[in-house]
């Protein structure tokens, strides 16, 4: 099979997804069309670069456009598999369907959430043959607006986190409770409830964000971190807190996958989805709430056996229910070719 992969390939600095090869080692042939060569700013927080962006947005959006059209009706495609694909024009689509067989795309964030999607990510729902989304309490309002085939696909660990060596670095060996993910409002509160009865939390991601209180303690400065650093905190953590994204309207998150995937201990949210995924604890332990967050966090400091074992369990269970990258996208391509047969 011959597919044009629509991504951010130029990551600069944030993890880097290997989409692209793991199609390729399946038997495929994969070109991947980078939309963040378009934006000198898309990862970067110089403030001339963003502004220069801001100015231009329409126009680089355009050209987005254009050079994806030609790339795709050039080059003998079977399949358009896009990645979110927030800066693409619903009539782009449409032209490239003229030439490529099926149009498929997979949304990993809530694609009604402005802050990571657009109109256009919404308008052009109803032009995939495919979408692929974790999100099944959002598939009522992608068939109102036109989806003609949403499938669940969950999430999935970094291929790398399975490999990481626990032969880590003791830079983290004394942290108890972390936290890491992007700032939101819900999250600082949460976590403030752990602060108020003497716990400290350390976490990453947040850098210096303007509307956090007490960002410097909680989170140090780095806005994105390597996949090894972030595996490395996960480890020497006691308690690793994932806390949804509400504007998201998360149900499930990476979190979920990526914790266990190097064998460390997780306390999640509840929410049912995650506990389709693991057994609650035996596999994960979740909170409901501010005070259920804390009574646990105070108990599995204090309680290293049961904590070490709930992480192990987490950990095969991941592996023993294939929740790997390769596994999402042996999925796609199987509903890819019950179309095309």
């Amino acid at each position: 099979m011959r597919i044009l992969l629509y991504e951010a390939e130029n990551c600069m600095g944030t993890i880097r997804y290997p989409f692209k090869d793991i199609l390729v080692g399946m038997g495929h042939s994969v070109d991947v069309f980078d939309w963040s060569h378009y934006f000198y700013s898309t990862f970067s927080s110089n403030l001339y670069t963003k502004i220069f962006d801001k100015i231009f947005f329409r126009t680089l959006q355009k050209k987005i456009n254009q050079d994806l059209y030609l790339t795709a009706i050039n080059g003998k495609y079977d399949v358009l598999l896009v990645m979110m694909g927030r800066y693409i024009f619903p009539a782009t689509l449409e032209g490239i369907r003229e030439k490529v067989k099926i149009l498929v795309n997979w949304s990993t964030d809530d694609v009604w959430n402005m802050k990571s999607s657009s109109v256009s990510a919404i308008s052009s729902i109803k032009t995939y043959d495919l979408i692929f989304s974790p999100r099944p309490h959002l598939f009522g309002e992608f068939i109102s607006c036109g989806a003609k085939s949403i499938n669940k696909i969950d999430w999935y660990p970094h291929p790398g986190l399975l490999n990481f060596s626990r032969l880590n670095q003791n830079k983290y060996r004394n942290r108890n409770i972390s936290f890491v993910g992007s700032w939101s409002g819900y999250r600082e509160r949460a976590l403030y409830k752990l602060r108020a009865n003497g716990l400290e939390v350390f976490g990453w991601g947040w850098g210096k964000h303007a509307s956090s209180k007490f960002t410097r303690s909680l989170a140090g400065s780095h806005a994105h971190i390597s996949m090894d650093t972030m595996a490395n905190i996960f480890v020497e953590s006691k308690v690793n807190i994932n806390l949804f994204t509400r504007e998201n309207r998360d149900t499930s998150n990476l979190r979920n996958f990526e914790i266990p995937a190097v064998a460390a201990f997780q306390l999640s949210e509840r929410s049912p989805d995650v506990l389709q995924l693991f057994d609650e604890d035996k596999e994960i332990v979740c909170f409901g709430g501010g005070e259920e967050m804390l009574d646990k966090s105070l108990f599995y400091l204090k309680n290293d056996a049961a904590r070490e074992k709930i992480a192990l369990a987490g950990y095969r269970r991941l592996i023993k229910s294939r929740h790997t990258l390769e596994s999402r996208l042996d999925l796609i391509v199987k509903k890819i070719n019950d179309l095309l047969s």
